[in-house]
């Protein structure tokens, strides 16, 4: 069990990292803009816990973001 999660691990690397030698090549991008902004959508989401709708506009915003991106 222990050597299936280091493979996966290291898997996670190497996926999340795969570019093609330049920092933002939105044609095949890793997953790494897509992290981000799930990030900040934890974040936003903890500081306006009181305001749906800054967090449903947020969200609405980053998938719009994420489909025109590619």
């Amino acid at each position: 069990m222990m050597v299936m999660r280091v493979i996966g691990r290291i898997a996670f690397l190497l996926y999340a990292f795969m570019e093609e030698g330049k920092l933002i090549d939105w044609s095949s991008q890793s997953v790494m803009p897509v992290l981000f902004l799930g990030f900040i959508g934890l974040i936003i989401t903890e500081r306006f816990a009181k305001k749906p709708w800054i967090i449903a506009l947020y969200y609405i915003a980053s998938a719009l973001v994420n489909y025109y991106a590619k």
